[in-house]
């Protein structure tokens, strides 16, 4: 993200990660038992002139979310 790169995750479905790139608009999430669709997500980014874009949103994302004085303060907010 900090390279203004898509993202491609492949995860446990358990987790929220998937969601939170898909909507972020900065890549694509597959199950990571999910082989085929892993393969299909990378062929995409190959074929999607839009990987800037996406590399861009994913620094942004990163920036607005887990920037770390951003984390201090909501932090900090929940301890005083």
């Amino acid at each position: 993200m900090e390279g203004k790169m898509p993202v491609l995750a492949a995860t446990d479905p358990n987790t929220d990660v998937g969601t939170v790139i898909e909507e972020g608009e900065f890549g694509y999430w597959c199950e990571s038992n999910d082989s085929e669709k892993f393969v299909k997500l990378m062929n995409r980014f190959s074929d999607y002139s839009g990987r800037h874009k996406m590399g861009e949103n994913a620094y942004q994302f990163l920036i607005n979310h887990y920037d770390v004085s951003r984390t201090y303060q909501i932090i900090i907010s929940h301890v005083s």
